[in-house]
C-alpha cells in the first residue's frame, strides 16, 4: 500500500508540475531488488543519478522533482 501512497502524492501533483510515470514492479529483477526493495516506493528521475526514497511527503517530492 506504500506505492499507492506515493502514486497518491504523484497524481495531486501531476497536473501542476505535469508529470509522467512509469511503475516498475522490482520483484522481477534481482538488480532492482537489491538496489531498492528496503526503500520502496522509490521515485527515480531519467537522465538523473539521484532518487528518493520512502518514506516522502509531498513537499519533499516537489523539491526532488524540482532540483537540476
Amino acid at each position: 500500500h506504500l506505492c499507492e501512497q506515493a502514486e497518491a502524492l504523484l497524481t495531486q501533483l501531476a497536473g501542476s508540475l505535469q508529470l509522467q510515470w512509469q511503475t516498475i514492479e522490482i520483484a522481477n529483477d534481482d538488480g532492482l531488488l537489491f538496489a531498492y526493495g528496503t526503500r520502496i516506493p522509490v521515485i527515480k528521475i531519467k537522465d538523473k543519478s539521484a532518487d528518493l526514497g520512502w518514506p516522502f511527503t509531498a513537499k519533499e517530492l516537489i523539491d526532488f522533482i524540482e532540483q537540476p
